[in-house]
């Protein structure tokens, strides 16, 4: 059997331009130049980068406080994402969306990887 033609793409597409981290497609900025016109767009990956970094990922093993920390932790993931969607380079969303995937995964090498790219990618 045949593999159909939208995952042949999804292969070539991540497989050239973006690379894979361990079978798994987390999108990353390797081999992809992204350029910054404005400090606002710098900034807004920075705070992205640090709400990512200050959500509560152990809110499920809280033996007291569970429901506020629940609460807490479904406000930061409800910030993040209208956060993120204010962002206006969809490669740039899309890796702070998988950059999240990756903490989520408890993947912190490649997290940080992603980081350092995207950073070093705007910082220039």
């Amino acid at each position: 059997m045949s593999k159909p033609k939208v995952f042949l793409f999804f292969y070539v597409f991540f497989h050239k331009k973006v690379g894979v981290f361990k079978n798994k497609h987390y999108i990353c900025i390797r081999k992809v130049k992204v350029n910054i016109e404005t400090m606002e767009t710098n900034n807004n990956i920075q705070e992205a980068i640090k709400m990512i970094e200050s959500h509560d990922w152990n809110w499920r093993y809280a033996d007291y406080g569970y429901d506020s920390r629940f609460n807490a932790a479904k406000a930061s993931m409800k910030n993040f994402v209208k956060f993120v969607k204010t962002i206006e380079n969809n490669r740039i969303r899309e890796t702070l969306r998988n950059m999240w995937m990756l903490v989520y995964h408890s993947k912190m090498e490649e997290y940080s990887v992603c980081k350092n790219e995207l950073l070093g990618a705007h910082s220039a």
